[in-house]
């Protein structure tokens, strides 16, 4: 078949044709061996370069050091009031460890910012050894964010928990778009934050100042040589 005689056979064909140096060098070609090929290729190359961005995967790890027994750093992994002030952004927080939590947090990714709803389960665990956190939240047109975070907690020096955590997250819509530098920035700075928060909380420093203003607004200030209760310990206790 000659060139002249395989335009104007289809669209999909019409395309195959306009980009192939072969076909625009003057070779003639059978159009069944034509449309055969063009079966094989993306019908439209923009949408499947976009389903290729549609998820970024980024992997963390790292270890800290808790100042507090591994039974509390365990529990406080257990506790929606920890977990809700160790997420940075999080507005709600509710349920429990054996069912899951539910969750709303607002976060700024690059230019976009959302509302991200979704949920936080516990699994694998080994009490009071390994867990894993799997989050997953829906931000609307911006996108949807979800990861898991294998934790595990072993015995430090002088009563200390040593806690190393192994992170893969990933993102997809809007937010897929923005380029890897900067949601692999977000997610190290997601997992720095949820981990300094989370142990400060445990060690009774308040979660980044979540309870700070409600001790300026009426609590007793400890008499000197007073410790603090740990965080979700003296919540619990109610002192």
């Amino acid at each position: 078949m000659a060139r002249a005689d395989l335009k104007g056979q289809g669209g999909a064909v019409d395309r195959w044709l306009a980009t192939n140096v072969a076909y625009r060098s003057g070779y003639g070609f059978d159009y069944a061996n034509v449309t055969q090929a063009v079966r094989c290729l993306p019908r439209n190359r923009s949408s499947a370069d976009s389903q290729k961005k549609e998820k970024a995967l980024m992997k963390l790890a790292d270890t800290r050091t808790i100042d507090a027994p591994r039974a509390e750093v365990w529990q406080g992994l257990l506790d929606a009031e920890t977990l809700k002030n160790a997420v940075p952004g999080c507005q709600e927080m509710e349920g429990s460890a054996e069912d899951g939590f539910t969750a709303v947090v607002v976060q700024k990714v690059g230019p976009v910012r959302a509302t991200f709803r979704g949920t936080v389960m516990l699994s694998d665990l080994d009490a009071p050894n390994s867990l894993t956190l799997r989050g997953e939240g829906k931000g609307g047109a911006a996108g949807f964010a979800k990861g898991d975070a294998h934790v595990t907690l072993s015995d430090g020096e002088d009563g200390q928990t040593l806690l190393t955590y192994e992170v893969e997250a990933k993102v997809g819509g809007k937010l897929a778009q923005l380029g890897s530098r900067i949601i692999d920035g977000f997610a190290k700075k997601m997992a720095d934050q949820f981990f300094e928060r989370f142990q400060a909380a445990v060690e009774g420093e308040g979660a980044a100042g979540a309870d700070v203003e409600a001790n300026d607004a009426g609590a007793e200030t400890p008499a000197e040589g007073d410790a603090p209760r740990k965080g979700w310990i003296g919540r619990v206790l109610g002192s």
